[in-house]
């Protein structure tokens, strides 16, 4: 039996749900379907949350649950919708990133203005869009997953599964028993998985890759109260040590220093970092993001964030602090994709968020790229492509190439606020509550 694709487009995410292609007398799962979500007397394109809406998707849960699991999901968000609230559903929304971006744009005009105003808002948005990053989305495609949810991308089925880093499967020795995550889980994703990773491919990352990026954020990871595998972390330095008390973060430490305008705080410790293993595990969270089908022309990427080399030229990396509002999520990731033949941009190009932290990177090696971008000639043509980071200020460009360990020293220097509860214990030891 053939498998549709029915995809909803919502304010609070979209959803693709696969189901059977419809018999000739309309019955089934995909009949329900179509005729729960059909607002009888209207005529628009787009549909509406209802409370008649919700208890038919109620029955059609169920009445198919236990066939079709993600129905349930499907359920949960329909039930989360404000009543009148407005979405799509199709079978063929497009993939295209530039076509998909009008759409979003038009349900949240459907949901923001009377029905009379829709076309004209959703013109000037679309406008708006086009002034700013028209070109961008004619060149590439975004992929954003998501971290709400728990999806297991890549081979679901171990049996399936094929390590995109070794290539090893089962049948050749490989085992699928660990749990891989995507991006590491000490940064706080708890639910996007990669299936196609072996078990020494993730100790290889885990032991010796990843701790070069996560012990970067360690501090700001203490300071929020991010939960790793092990827990809340609890840093200890020489000279101090960062924990919680009651969900606040508190420095004990030998040393702060309080001046009118600043908080200074010497940890006493220092940490070693590779630079060239801390761009490899950022472009190992690209790859494990990245769906099967964009993994060709990428064989010499995955080898270099495979295996330790010796030191190679590599485009500079894009770093910038940027606030986050309070609802913002805490980890995010994009990718762009380029899907037309401008050898003058980077083929695959990376956002990675965390917190207030930003760092912009181009996957090197890949084939479909025609130069390495590590000119500024070349960098600056990439830089200038993308307006929401050349007009952005204060960005700072890492050269991440050497293989050669550097020592960093810690410490904290933050704004003084009587508001933030600062208050010294004693003349040794001194609390600070941020």
């Amino acid at each position: 039996m053939s498998i549709v694709t029915i995809e909803f487009m919502m304010l609070n995410g979209g959803f693709k749900l696969n189901v059977g292609e419809p018999n000739v007398n309309g019955e089934g799962l995909y009949g329900d379907l179509v005729r729960c979500l059909h607002n009888p007397g209207s005529a628009e394109p787009w549909k509406t949350a209802t409370p008649e809406l919700k208890l038919s998707m109620a029955q059609l849960v169920a009445k198919y649950g236990k066939l079709l699991p993600a129905l349930h999901r499907l359920n949960k968000k329909i039930q989360a919708m404000n009543i009148g609230e407005k979405f799509l559903v199709a079978e063929n929304m497009p993939s295209d990133t530039s076509e998909r971006s009008k759409l979003e744009a038009l349900v949240e005009v459907l949901n923001q203005h009377d029905v009379s105003q829709v076309k004209v808002e959703w013109e000037k948005r679309t406008n708006e869009m086009k002034n700013f990053v028209g070109e961008l989305l004619q060149s590439y495609n975004i992929f954003t997953p998501r971290f709400d949810i728990r999806i297991t991308l890549g081979n679901v089925k171990k049996d399936d599964r094929e390590c995109r880093f070794c290539s090893g499967t089962l049948a050749s020795g490989s085992l699928f028993t660990k749990v891989a995550h995507a991006v590491p889980e000490a940064l706080g994703n708890k639910t996007l998985i990669l299936g196609d990773e072996c078990d020494i491919c993730n100790k290889y990352f885990g032991d010796s890759v990843e701790p070069h990026l996560i012990e970067s954020f360690d501090i700001y990871r203490a300071f929020l109260g991010v939960r790793g595998k092990n827990g809340l972390p609890h840093l200890k330095y020489p000279g101090a040590e960062i924990t919680h008390h009651e969900g606040i973060p508190v420095i004990i430490a030998k040393k702060i220093e309080f001046t009118e305008s600043s908080i200074s705080v010497d940890l006493g410790g220092s940490r070693k970092l590779t630079p060239a293993k801390l761009y490899r595990a950022l472009c190992k969270i690209t790859l494990s993001v990245l769906d099967e089908k964009h993994l060709i022309g990428l064989e010499d990427t995955v080898a270099w964030i495979r295996n330790d080399q010796p030191s190679v030229a590599l485009p500079k990396v894009g770093t910038n602090i940027l606030p986050v509002k309070n609802d913002d999520p805490q980890l995010s990731v994009a990718v762009f994709i380029r899907k037309n033949d401008d050898y003058t941009l980077p083929h695959i190009v990376t956002e990675f968020r965390f917190g207030w932290f930003v760092y912009v990177y181009i996957l090197p090696f890949s084939r479909l790229d025609k130069q390495g971008f590590t000119s500024d000639t070349e960098f600056e043509r990439f830089w200038s492509f993308f307006p929401m980071y050349c007009q952005t200020k204060n960005w700072t460009f890492e050269d991440l190439h050497s293989t050669k360990e550097i020592t960093i020293k810690d410490s904290i220097n933050v704004k003084n606020n009587s508001q933030n509860g600062t208050k010294p214990i004693d003349d040794a030891d001194k609390q600070l509550e941020i």
